[in-house]
């Protein structure tokens, strides 16, 4: 079976030939035949990052050498398979995958809004990298395929779950919420003003930016993300822009990560949900450390259900969980018809909240990675 790596033209005389002595590529072959590459500096030392214009999966090999670069078709097949090992592809698939591959022709690119994707998976590596341990190819290579592999720019919404098809194997739900990093915060998140308290405790990725953190928070507490938010730290507030409204002048969301949110709050923030209801949220750092795992957002514990949506904020609700006691009431028989189904004021479960943040950050798997 016929396959190809479209290399861009920096790559080309990178490798010491002559960009007219490369054919260009062929049209028609099947989506995970063809690929696309290009070469970039980091730390001072070159690296390749490979892309596939079909489903918008990539990866890097890193810190190459003169030697490596003249062989780049080895390059490709040894990060490559280590990208499909890190998602959890079968080891029949993964060497037939490999076996399509083991000879691709170099090639000139003749798709220019593919080549136009590459470029764009090359700055969010240059993005990214610096959060590997840059000193580590392997950690550098791991980085790099978290980045493009899982989804950060480019076209694709999901790159591995569109991958995944064209493998014929089940690989999102093992990896939707991995993190590229191993920097994490240790948060308790309390809800102000509500007795005997209502808080989580979470672990989130340090460099997670506030819009995903926003969901995190939505999963754990049981929200439903129908309402305006807002974080505030120190003097600063930043909200989700296509939400702004005139009282919450804050700045974009998007390009803020938790642990600097933290830092200029000297350790805590505050989340504001529901500007109606004003559902007030403490967010104090406990502890910052580096995991030996990758890992991404997770609920450790917490303390009682929150909220139903539209309680009427701490006062409201004080006001519900009365009623709630009173079976005799005129009114209680309204009140179970309004609650969600099951309702229990005292009942918490790590494995529910966890669910809620997996289901909360599954639609944004594309921007689950980002870093400010």
């Amino acid at each position: 079976m016929k396959s190809q790596i479209c290399c861009s033209q920096k790559l080309i005389l990178a490798l010491g030939l002559k960009p007219g002595a490369l054919p260009y590529q062929e049209q028609g072959l099947p989506p995970l035949s063809t690929w696309y590459a290009d070469i970039f500096t980091f730390n001072h030392r070159k690296c390749v990052a490979f892309y596939n214009p079909s489903t918008g999966y990539g990866f890097v090999a890193a810190y190459l050498v003169k030697k490596q670069l003249q062989n780049l078709n080895q390059q490709f097949l040894r990060t490559y398979q280590a990208a499909m090992t890190t998602d959890g592809v079968s080891a029949t698939r993964m060497e037939e995958l490999l076996g399509t591959m083991a000879e691709p022709n170099l090639c000139r690119t003749t798709d220019r809004k593919a080549r136009g994707h590459l470029v764009q998976a090359v700055k969010d590596c240059a993005w990214s990298l610096p959060h590997a341990d840059v000193t580590d190819p392997k950690s550098v290579e791991r980085q790099g395929h978290l980045t493009l592999g899982h989804g950060v720019g480019g076209p694709f919404m999901a790159p591995l779950e569109t991958f995944s098809k064209y493998v014929g194997e089940e690989l999102m739900s093992r990896v939707v919420i991995l993190d590229r990093h191993r920097d994490i915060c240790e948060i308790l998140v309390t809800l102000e003003g509500v007795e005997p308290p209502i808080y989580r405790r979470i672990l989130v990725p340090s460099l997670l930016t506030l819009d995903r953190v926003h969901l995190v928070i939505q999963g754990a507490f049981g929200w439903t993300n129908s309402h305006l938010h807002i974080f505030l730290a120190g003097t600063r507030k930043f909200e989700a822009i296509y939400e702004k409204v005139e009282e919450y002048e804050g700045e974009d969301e998007q390009f803020m990560d938790l642990a600097e949110l933290l830092e200029m709050g000297a350790g805590s923030a505050e989340y504001i949900y529901d500007f109606d209801d004003e559902w007030r949220h403490t967010i104090r750092l406990e502890k910052r450390y580096v995991s030996d795992e990758m890992t991404g957002p997770t609920c450790m514990d917490g303390s009682r259900s929150g909220p139903p949506e539209d309680a009427g904020g701490p006062d409201g609700y004080e006001q519900m969980l009365k009623l709630f006691a009173k079976p005799a009431n005129r009114n209680y028989k309204s009140l179970m018809n309004w609650l969600p189904e099951g309702f229990d004021p005292e009942e918490f479960s790590v494995e529910s909240a966890n669910q809620r943040i997996y289901d909360m950050l599954r639609p944004h798997v594309d921007n689950l990675i980002t870093f400010a």
